[in-house]
Protein backbone atom coordinates (compact mmCIF):
# COMPACT_ATOMS: atom_id res chain seq x y z
CA UNK A 1 0.00 0.00 0.00
CA UNK A 2 1.05 3.48 -0.83
CA UNK A 3 0.91 4.56 2.88
CA UNK A 4 3.33 1.88 4.14
CA UNK A 5 5.86 3.26 1.70
CA UNK A 6 5.19 6.59 2.82
CA UNK A 7 5.82 5.29 6.24
CA UNK A 8 9.23 3.18 5.28
CA UNK A 9 10.39 6.22 2.77
CA UNK A 10 10.02 8.40 6.18
CA UNK A 11 12.00 6.12 7.99
CA UNK A 12 14.38 5.46 5.81
CA UNK A 13 15.04 9.44 5.10
CA UNK A 14 15.56 10.07 8.98
CA UNK A 15 18.11 6.82 9.19
CA UNK A 16 20.08 8.51 6.18
CA UNK A 17 19.84 12.21 7.56
CA UNK A 18 22.64 13.90 9.04
CA UNK A 19 20.68 15.31 11.83
CA UNK A 20 19.40 13.54 14.83
CA UNK A 21 17.22 14.85 17.81
CA UNK A 22 18.89 16.39 21.05
CA UNK A 23 17.27 14.45 23.13
CA UNK A 24 18.50 11.05 22.18
CA UNK A 25 17.94 8.00 20.03
CA UNK A 26 15.16 7.34 17.83
CA UNK A 27 15.32 4.03 17.65
CA UNK A 28 12.00 3.36 20.15
CA UNK A 29 10.56 5.73 17.74
CA UNK A 30 11.38 3.68 14.61
CA UNK A 31 9.74 0.61 16.75
CA UNK A 32 6.56 2.26 17.17
CA UNK A 33 6.11 3.70 14.10
CA UNK A 34 6.66 0.16 12.43
CA UNK A 35 4.49 -1.77 14.73
CA UNK A 36 2.03 0.77 13.95
CA UNK A 37 2.26 0.81 10.28
CA UNK A 38 2.66 -3.09 10.43
CA UNK A 39 -0.20 -4.18 12.45
CA UNK A 40 -2.46 -1.80 10.13
CA UNK A 41 -1.28 -3.09 6.87
CA UNK A 42 -1.71 -6.74 7.91
CA UNK A 43 -5.32 -6.15 9.31
CA UNK A 44 -6.11 -4.34 5.96
CA UNK A 45 -4.89 -7.39 4.32
CA UNK A 46 -7.05 -9.84 6.43
CA UNK A 47 -10.24 -7.83 5.84
CA UNK A 48 -9.69 -7.69 2.31
CA UNK A 49 -8.10 -11.05 1.17
CA UNK A 50 -11.54 -12.02 3.42
CA UNK A 51 -13.33 -10.56 0.89
CA UNK A 52 -12.19 -12.53 -1.56
CA UNK A 53 -13.97 -15.44 -1.48
CA UNK A 54 -17.12 -13.52 -1.90
CA UNK A 55 -16.17 -11.82 -4.32
CA UNK A 56 -18.20 -14.23 -7.36
CA UNK A 57 -20.99 -13.63 -5.85
CA UNK A 58 -20.71 -9.76 -5.30
CA UNK A 59 -21.70 -7.22 -7.97
CA UNK A 60 -19.23 -4.08 -8.68
CA UNK A 61 -21.20 -1.12 -9.44
CA UNK A 62 -19.82 0.79 -12.56
CA UNK A 63 -21.71 3.76 -13.38
CA UNK A 64 -21.62 4.38 -17.40
CA UNK A 65 -23.44 7.61 -16.96
CA UNK A 66 -22.76 10.54 -14.54
CA UNK A 67 -25.38 10.33 -11.54
CA UNK A 68 -27.85 12.52 -11.88
CA UNK A 69 -27.59 16.17 -10.86
CA UNK A 70 -23.63 15.61 -10.22
CA UNK A 71 -22.34 17.84 -12.90
CA UNK A 72 -24.18 21.16 -11.53
CA UNK A 73 -23.20 20.11 -8.10
CA UNK A 74 -19.56 20.53 -9.26
CA UNK A 75 -20.03 23.61 -10.99
CA UNK A 76 -21.91 24.71 -7.95
CA UNK A 77 -19.13 23.99 -5.64
CA UNK A 78 -16.28 25.68 -8.18
CA UNK A 79 -18.41 28.57 -8.00
CA UNK A 80 -18.84 28.51 -3.86
CA UNK A 81 -15.11 28.10 -3.55
CA UNK A 82 -14.77 31.13 -5.73
CA UNK A 83 -17.45 33.43 -3.80
CA UNK A 84 -15.01 31.78 -0.46
CA UNK A 85 -11.81 32.80 -1.58
CA UNK A 86 -13.15 36.41 -2.49
CA UNK A 87 -14.37 36.61 1.22
CA UNK A 88 -11.25 35.20 2.50
CA UNK A 89 -9.48 38.56 0.18
CA UNK A 90 -11.91 40.55 1.98
CA UNK A 91 -11.68 39.63 5.21
CA UNK A 92 -7.48 39.51 5.02
CA UNK A 93 -7.09 43.42 3.41
CA UNK A 94 -10.33 44.75 5.31
CA UNK A 95 -9.78 43.43 8.47
CA UNK A 96 -6.57 42.31 9.25
CA UNK A 97 -4.39 44.71 6.82
CA UNK A 98 -2.95 42.63 4.61
CA UNK A 99 -1.07 43.93 1.25
CA UNK A 100 -1.17 41.54 -1.45
CA UNK A 101 -0.20 43.52 -3.82
CA UNK A 102 3.10 44.72 -2.51
CA UNK A 103 3.76 41.68 0.13
CA UNK A 104 4.85 38.36 -0.57
CA UNK A 105 3.13 35.32 0.70
CA UNK A 106 5.66 34.71 3.01
CA UNK A 107 5.19 38.17 4.77
CA UNK A 108 1.51 37.55 4.33
CA UNK A 109 1.12 34.11 6.50
CA UNK A 110 3.56 35.54 9.16
CA UNK A 111 1.03 38.56 9.93
CA UNK A 112 -1.88 36.20 10.10
CA UNK A 113 -0.01 34.18 12.21
CA UNK A 114 0.97 36.95 14.45
CA UNK A 115 -2.94 38.00 14.33
CA UNK A 116 -3.98 34.79 15.14
CA UNK A 117 -2.01 34.48 18.44
CA UNK A 118 -2.51 37.91 19.50
CA UNK A 119 -6.40 38.41 18.97
CA UNK A 120 -7.54 34.92 18.70
CA UNK A 121 -11.51 34.22 17.97
CA UNK A 122 -12.74 35.07 14.94
CA UNK A 123 -11.60 38.36 12.51
CA UNK A 124 -15.05 38.98 10.80
CA UNK A 125 -17.94 36.82 9.57
CA UNK A 126 -16.43 37.26 5.88
CA UNK A 127 -13.36 35.02 7.51
CA UNK A 128 -15.71 32.51 8.45
CA UNK A 129 -17.59 32.01 5.23
CA UNK A 130 -14.71 32.33 3.60
CA UNK A 131 -13.31 28.92 5.56
CA UNK A 132 -16.42 27.38 5.26
CA UNK A 133 -16.93 27.53 1.49
CA UNK A 134 -13.37 27.72 -0.24
CA UNK A 135 -12.21 23.94 0.40
CA UNK A 136 -15.82 22.94 -1.78
CA UNK A 137 -13.84 22.31 -4.79
CA UNK A 138 -12.37 19.70 -3.03
CA UNK A 139 -15.78 17.92 -3.96
CA UNK A 140 -15.40 19.03 -7.99
CA UNK A 141 -11.61 17.76 -7.72
CA UNK A 142 -12.70 13.91 -6.54
CA UNK A 143 -15.35 13.61 -8.38
CA UNK A 144 -13.95 14.85 -11.84
CA UNK A 145 -11.03 12.40 -11.37
CA UNK A 146 -13.59 8.94 -10.65
CA UNK A 147 -15.70 9.69 -13.04
CA UNK A 148 -13.15 10.97 -15.64
CA UNK A 149 -14.29 9.55 -18.50
CA UNK A 150 -17.85 9.77 -18.10
CA UNK A 151 -17.16 14.13 -18.14
CA UNK A 152 -16.59 15.58 -22.14
CA UNK A 153 -13.04 16.68 -23.16
CA UNK A 154 -14.83 20.61 -22.51
CA UNK A 155 -16.03 19.85 -19.02
CA UNK A 156 -12.56 17.96 -18.13
CA UNK A 157 -10.66 21.31 -19.41
CA UNK A 158 -12.91 23.86 -17.79
CA UNK A 159 -13.16 22.19 -14.33
CA UNK A 160 -9.25 21.41 -14.14
CA UNK A 161 -8.64 24.80 -14.61
CA UNK A 162 -11.11 26.79 -12.80
CA UNK A 163 -9.77 23.98 -9.79
CA UNK A 164 -6.07 24.87 -10.46
CA UNK A 165 -6.84 28.70 -10.58
CA UNK A 166 -8.55 28.33 -7.13
CA UNK A 167 -6.02 26.25 -5.60
CA UNK A 168 -2.97 28.67 -6.41
CA UNK A 169 -4.85 31.13 -5.82
CA UNK A 170 -5.90 29.84 -2.42
CA UNK A 171 -2.44 29.00 -1.45
CA UNK A 172 -1.43 32.21 -2.10
CA UNK A 173 -3.52 33.63 0.42
CA UNK A 174 -3.37 31.71 2.87
CA UNK A 175 0.64 31.73 2.27
CA UNK A 176 1.50 28.05 2.65
CA UNK A 177 1.71 24.86 0.32
CA UNK A 178 -0.74 22.71 2.67
CA UNK A 179 -3.64 23.39 -0.16
CA UNK A 180 -1.28 21.77 -2.38
CA UNK A 181 -0.54 19.10 -1.33
CA UNK A 182 -3.79 17.79 0.22
CA UNK A 183 -4.83 18.38 -3.74
CA UNK A 184 -2.25 15.69 -4.63
CA UNK A 185 -3.01 13.70 -2.20
CA UNK A 186 -6.87 13.62 -2.78
CA UNK A 187 -6.51 12.68 -6.77
CA UNK A 188 -4.12 9.69 -5.38
CA UNK A 189 -6.56 8.55 -3.48
CA UNK A 190 -9.24 8.84 -5.82
CA UNK A 191 -7.64 7.05 -8.71
CA UNK A 192 -6.59 4.48 -5.86
CA UNK A 193 -10.67 4.65 -5.16
CA UNK A 194 -11.23 4.58 -9.24
CA UNK A 195 -9.17 0.65 -8.95
CA UNK A 196 -11.33 -0.94 -5.76
CA UNK A 197 -14.49 0.09 -7.75
CA UNK A 198 -13.64 -1.47 -10.96
CA UNK A 199 -13.42 1.13 -12.98
CA UNK A 200 -9.44 1.24 -13.71
CA UNK A 201 -6.58 -1.49 -13.03
CA UNK A 202 -3.44 -1.54 -10.88
CA UNK A 203 -1.64 -2.09 -14.05
CA UNK A 204 -2.76 1.63 -15.43
CA UNK A 205 -1.16 3.22 -12.76
CA UNK A 206 2.27 2.13 -14.08
CA UNK A 207 1.30 3.00 -17.73
CA UNK A 208 4.05 5.67 -19.24
CA UNK A 209 1.67 8.39 -18.90
CA UNK A 210 0.46 7.90 -15.64
CA UNK A 211 4.44 7.50 -14.42
CA UNK A 212 5.14 10.79 -16.33
CA UNK A 213 1.98 12.41 -14.59
CA UNK A 214 3.04 11.61 -11.51
CA UNK A 215 6.73 12.43 -11.78
CA UNK A 216 5.84 15.68 -13.00
CA UNK A 217 3.70 16.28 -10.00
CA UNK A 218 6.12 14.51 -7.71
CA UNK A 219 8.79 17.06 -8.88
CA UNK A 220 6.36 20.14 -8.78
CA UNK A 221 5.65 19.63 -4.96
CA UNK A 222 9.13 19.45 -4.46
CA UNK A 223 10.09 22.47 -6.16
CA UNK A 224 7.00 24.14 -4.25
CA UNK A 225 8.55 23.40 -1.40
CA UNK A 226 11.98 24.35 -2.32
CA UNK A 227 10.60 27.77 -3.48
CA UNK A 228 9.27 28.06 0.14
CA UNK A 229 12.03 27.83 2.00
CA UNK A 230 13.95 29.34 -0.12
CA UNK A 231 10.98 32.68 0.05
CA UNK A 232 11.16 32.28 3.58
CA UNK A 233 14.85 32.45 4.00
CA UNK A 234 14.84 35.47 1.63
CA UNK A 235 12.64 37.32 3.54
CA UNK A 236 14.62 36.83 6.76
CA UNK A 237 17.53 38.08 5.25
CA UNK A 238 19.41 34.77 5.64
CA UNK A 239 21.43 32.20 3.70
CA UNK A 240 20.62 29.05 2.84
CA UNK A 241 23.13 27.53 5.40
CA UNK A 242 22.01 29.55 8.23
CA UNK A 243 18.05 29.21 7.83
CA UNK A 244 19.43 25.32 8.00
CA UNK A 245 20.64 25.77 11.14
CA UNK A 246 18.05 27.81 12.21
CA UNK A 247 15.29 25.23 11.46
CA UNK A 248 17.26 22.11 13.08
CA UNK A 249 17.30 24.17 16.21
CA UNK A 250 13.59 25.51 16.03
CA UNK A 251 13.26 21.14 15.83
CA UNK A 252 15.47 20.53 18.42
CA UNK A 253 18.45 18.71 16.61
CA UNK A 254 21.80 18.24 16.07
CA UNK A 255 24.40 17.75 13.54
CA UNK A 256 26.46 14.41 13.49
CA UNK A 257 30.10 14.00 12.34
CA UNK A 258 28.39 13.01 8.76
CA UNK A 259 27.29 16.74 8.16
CA UNK A 260 29.33 18.83 5.90
CA UNK A 261 28.30 22.58 5.67
CA UNK A 262 27.58 24.17 2.10
CA UNK A 263 27.76 27.88 2.17
CA UNK A 264 28.28 29.36 -1.22
CA UNK A 265 26.25 28.94 -4.77
CA UNK A 266 23.20 27.58 -5.94
CA UNK A 267 23.97 23.88 -5.68
CA UNK A 268 25.07 24.73 -2.03
CA UNK A 269 21.51 26.32 -1.87
CA UNK A 270 19.61 23.57 -3.51
CA UNK A 271 21.14 21.28 -1.14
CA UNK A 272 20.74 22.66 2.27
CA UNK A 273 16.70 23.43 0.88
CA UNK A 274 16.42 19.93 -0.13
CA UNK A 275 17.72 18.89 3.84
CA UNK A 276 15.10 21.39 4.94
CA UNK A 277 12.62 19.44 3.29
CA UNK A 278 13.74 16.12 4.50
CA UNK A 279 13.51 17.56 7.80
CA UNK A 280 10.54 18.97 7.73
CA UNK A 281 8.92 15.98 6.38
CA UNK A 282 10.61 13.99 8.76
CA UNK A 283 10.84 15.29 12.04
CA UNK A 284 7.39 13.78 13.70
CA UNK A 285 9.93 11.00 14.50
CA UNK A 286 11.87 13.02 16.87
CA UNK A 287 8.60 13.79 18.46
CA UNK A 288 7.90 10.59 18.79
CA UNK A 289 10.70 10.23 20.57
CA UNK A 290 10.52 12.84 22.88
CA UNK A 291 6.95 11.22 23.95
CA UNK A 292 8.22 8.05 24.57
CA UNK A 293 11.52 9.13 26.42
CA UNK A 294 9.69 11.76 28.89
CA UNK A 295 5.85 11.00 28.43
CA UNK A 296 3.48 14.04 29.24
CA UNK A 297 1.66 13.88 32.55
CA UNK A 298 -1.15 15.07 31.45
CA UNK A 299 -1.90 14.83 27.26
CA UNK A 300 -3.93 16.39 25.40
CA UNK A 301 -6.04 15.21 22.65
CA UNK A 302 -4.21 18.17 20.49
CA UNK A 303 -2.00 16.41 18.20
CA UNK A 304 -4.95 14.12 17.49
CA UNK A 305 -8.01 16.52 16.82
CA UNK A 306 -5.96 19.81 16.55
CA UNK A 307 -7.87 21.02 14.16
CA UNK A 308 -11.44 20.43 15.47
CA UNK A 309 -10.11 22.41 18.84
CA UNK A 310 -8.88 25.04 17.23
CA UNK A 311 -12.36 25.65 15.27
CA UNK A 312 -14.42 24.56 18.54
CA UNK A 313 -11.56 27.54 20.57
CA UNK A 314 -12.70 30.26 17.78
CA UNK A 315 -16.40 29.58 18.55
CA UNK A 316 -16.09 29.28 22.42
CA UNK A 317 -12.93 31.87 22.87
CA UNK A 318 -13.68 31.12 27.20
CA UNK A 319 -11.83 27.89 25.94
CA UNK A 320 -8.74 29.46 25.57
CA UNK A 321 -5.41 27.80 23.57
CA UNK A 322 -7.31 24.12 23.31
CA UNK A 323 -5.25 23.24 20.80
CA UNK A 324 -2.22 24.37 22.18
CA UNK A 325 0.64 21.32 23.79
CA UNK A 326 4.02 21.03 24.41
CA UNK A 327 5.05 20.19 20.49
CA UNK A 328 2.77 22.91 19.17
CA UNK A 329 4.24 23.93 15.79
CA UNK A 330 6.05 20.91 15.38
CA UNK A 331 4.39 17.90 12.73
CA UNK A 332 3.27 14.94 15.08
CA UNK A 333 2.48 11.77 12.74
CA UNK A 334 -0.35 9.43 13.94
CA UNK A 335 1.01 6.99 15.39
CA UNK A 336 3.23 9.33 17.54
CA UNK A 337 0.16 11.34 18.24
CA UNK A 338 -2.00 8.28 19.39
CA UNK A 339 1.06 7.25 21.70
CA UNK A 340 1.46 10.75 23.06
CA UNK A 341 -2.15 10.06 24.31
CA UNK A 342 -2.98 6.50 24.61
CA UNK A 343 0.60 4.57 24.79
CA UNK A 344 1.85 1.80 23.64
CA UNK A 345 -2.07 0.06 23.89
CA UNK A 346 -3.58 2.95 21.85
CA UNK A 347 -1.11 2.23 19.05
CA UNK A 348 -2.04 -1.47 19.12
CA UNK A 349 -5.62 -0.75 18.95
CA UNK A 350 -5.60 2.17 16.88
CA UNK A 351 -3.43 0.33 14.01
CA UNK A 352 -6.13 -3.08 13.80
CA UNK A 353 -9.40 -0.26 13.94
CA UNK A 354 -7.71 1.99 11.08
CA UNK A 355 -7.40 -1.48 9.12
CA UNK A 356 -10.71 -2.52 10.09
CA UNK A 357 -11.85 0.74 8.99
CA UNK A 358 -10.22 1.03 5.54
CA UNK A 359 -10.66 -2.10 4.88
CA UNK A 360 -14.29 -2.28 5.16
CA UNK A 361 -14.53 1.50 3.45
CA UNK A 362 -12.94 -0.48 -0.03
CA UNK A 363 -15.16 -3.03 0.48
CA UNK A 364 -18.40 -0.69 1.08
CA UNK A 365 -16.97 1.23 -2.54
CA UNK A 366 -16.84 -2.03 -4.58
CA UNK A 367 -20.33 -2.80 -3.62
CA UNK A 368 -21.66 0.45 -3.75
CA UNK A 369 -19.52 2.72 -5.93
CA UNK A 370 -21.97 5.21 -4.61
CA UNK A 371 -20.75 9.12 -4.46
CA UNK A 372 -20.87 8.68 -0.41
CA UNK A 373 -19.15 5.27 -0.93
CA UNK A 374 -16.43 6.99 -3.07
CA UNK A 375 -16.18 9.95 -0.56
CA UNK A 376 -16.25 8.10 2.27
CA UNK A 377 -12.84 5.78 0.73
CA UNK A 378 -11.27 8.77 -0.31
CA UNK A 379 -11.35 10.66 3.06
CA UNK A 380 -10.32 7.16 4.50
CA UNK A 381 -7.31 6.86 2.18
CA UNK A 382 -6.21 10.25 2.59
CA UNK A 383 -6.15 10.38 6.17
CA UNK A 384 -4.02 7.76 6.10
CA UNK A 385 -1.63 9.03 3.41
CA UNK A 386 -1.01 12.14 5.36
CA UNK A 387 -0.72 9.97 8.87
CA UNK A 388 3.02 8.65 8.18
CA UNK A 389 3.62 13.05 8.93
CA UNK A 390 0.81 14.46 11.41
CA UNK A 391 -3.30 13.30 11.99
CA UNK A 392 -5.37 14.70 9.39
CA UNK A 393 -7.40 15.95 11.88
CA UNK A 394 -4.73 18.23 13.77
CA UNK A 395 -4.90 20.25 10.46
CA UNK A 396 -7.47 22.50 10.23
CA UNK A 397 -8.05 22.35 6.11
CA UNK A 398 -8.67 18.94 6.81
CA UNK A 399 -11.72 19.50 8.82
CA UNK A 400 -13.13 22.56 6.31
CA UNK A 401 -12.48 20.06 3.53
CA UNK A 402 -14.37 17.19 5.39
CA UNK A 403 -17.14 19.86 6.46
CA UNK A 404 -17.44 20.74 2.89
CA UNK A 405 -17.47 17.45 1.33
CA UNK A 406 -20.61 16.38 3.59
CA UNK A 407 -22.35 20.08 2.45
CA UNK A 408 -22.21 18.93 -1.05
CA UNK A 409 -23.17 15.76 -0.57
CA UNK A 410 -26.25 16.99 0.99
CA UNK A 411 -26.52 19.40 -1.70
CA UNK A 412 -26.27 16.27 -4.20
CA UNK A 413 -29.43 14.54 -2.54
CA UNK A 414 -31.52 17.51 -2.14
CA UNK A 415 -30.57 18.16 -6.25
CA UNK A 416 -31.63 14.52 -6.67
CA UNK A 417 -34.52 14.52 -5.02
CA UNK A 418 -36.09 17.91 -6.56
CA UNK A 419 -35.47 16.01 -10.15
CA UNK A 420 -37.46 13.23 -8.87
CA UNK A 421 -34.91 10.50 -8.38
CA UNK A 422 -35.93 6.55 -6.87
CA UNK A 423 -32.35 6.10 -5.80
CA UNK A 424 -30.67 8.73 -4.54
CA UNK A 425 -26.62 8.39 -5.28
Amino acid sequence: MAVVFLAASILLLDWASPVIPRSGSVTAAYGIYSVFYLLFVVTHGVIVASIIPFRASMTSVTPTALPAGIYSVMVIACWASTAGLLFLIGDRVIYQNVDFINDSFVVTRARLNASRSEAGGVSSLFSVAGNLLQFCYFFTLTMGVYYYELLSQAQRFRLAAWIALIAIAGSYVLGGRSILSLAALAVCATWTARIVAGRASYSSMLSRRAVIRCGIGVGLTLMAMLYVFYARANASALSSQKYLETFIAHLGGEVTQTYRACEAGILCDIYNYAQLTVLYITHGLWVLAESYYHPDALPSMAPLLGGVLSIYSKIDAVGGQVAIYQFSGLFNSLPGSIFYIFGGGGVLFFSVLLGVVTGLSALYLHRSASVVAVLAYVLVCVTMLISPVLSAFNAVMFVFIVLSMLTMVALLFIVQYLRGERRIS
